[in-house]
């Protein structure tokens, strides 16, 4: 199903506001003293996480 013109460019500014919202954020917490720690592709920031108690349930 196509989208409507103006829904099209409505979603397109809705994500540049939310783009630029998070750049200042992104600078105030650098200022802050903030670090951003890059994580490898295909690693996740979490460790030790068992949805479902899945893989760490003791028996």
């Amino acid at each position: 199903m196509s989208r409507k013109g103006s829904e099209a460019i409505n979603e397109i500014s809705h994500a540049q506001t939310r783009s630029s919202m998070l750049e200042a954020q992104r600078k105030a917490f650098l200022k802050q003293g903030g670090k951003i720690e890059k994580v490898p592709t295909g690693q996740s920031g979490q460790q030790n996480i068992s949805y479902f108690g899945r893989g760490t349930r003791k028996k």
